[in-house]
């Protein structure tokens, strides 16, 4: 169930990257052929990046990662940064150009997005240009790309939104966020003043609570409902 659509003018269109622009489940053999070769560190990184979220934790992010996933089997937070920089970072970008494409009318919508000059922008926890060219996607004009890991902190902290407001040029009510996550990217949009939504596999859309002003599983069902709402460039 969604929350109200109560959407104002729409000046830009920010989006979370991971589970957004491309469904994850497309992801599964890349994530498994890690857990062979890393299986601690595959078991135990989405716990403690989770465990940071909930902390609120502000700083080097990728140093204090490595450092609690190191200390529980005594290996040098160096070594650890250097194979998650390649499983969690690097490796994967390449898995996307290979086997995994955007979300169905994702395309489309970017475009109609582009010719309506309304602003596009990305922020992710992680680094997101490498995923962008992989996906096809670096080729629109990316206002503002921003990964909340390498500004300190992770969604939702309310920073992370206004940064991403500033860089957009846009005031924060006549943005719309679309993330895949009720938590980080539903709870911190909406903290931030700006409008929320929120994409879900299609078997899970009417079990979904939300409070999210759009709830879709498809991007050509997201851009005929804020069809009405597309407005050019302003603040």
């Amino acid at each position: 169930m969604a929350g109200r659509l109560n959407l104002g003018p729409i000046h830009a269109v920010a989006f979370d990257v991971d589970g957004t622009l491309y469904d994850k489940r497309a992801a599964t053999g890349y994530y498994a052929r890690a857990w062979l070769r890393h299986p601690r560190l595959m078991a135990d990184f989405a716990t403690v990046r989770e465990g940071l979220r909930r902390e609120g934790f502000r700083g080097d992010l990728r140093a204090e990662e490595s450092r609690r996933l190191g200390a529980p089997l005594g290996s040098d937070p160096e070594r650890v940064r250097v194979v998650l920089e390649r499983v969690i970072y690097g490796e994967f970008s390449n898995y996307l150009a290979r086997s995994v494409g955007p979300r169905r009318g994702l395309i489309a919508l970017l475009e109609r997005l582009t010719n309506l000059d309304v602003g596009l922008g990305i922020l992710s926890d992680y680094p997101s240009e490498a995923k962008l060219a992989a996906l096809g996607l670096s080729r629109f004009k990316w206002r503002a790309t921003l990964s909340a890991g390498c500004e300190g902190a992770l969604k939702p902290a309310p920073e992370v939104f206004a940064l991403l407001a500033e860089r957009l040029g846009v005031a924060p009510e006549r943005i719309l966020y679309v993330g895949d996550r009720e938590d980080s990217d539903v709870e911190g949009a909406m903290a931030a003043g700006m409008a929320a939504a929120r994409i879900v596999d299609g078997p899970r859309l009417r079990r979904v609570r939300s409070r999210a002003a759009i709830v879709f599983s498809d991007y050509r069902e997201l851009a005929e409902r804020i069809a009405p709402h597309l407005g050019g460039d302003g603040v």
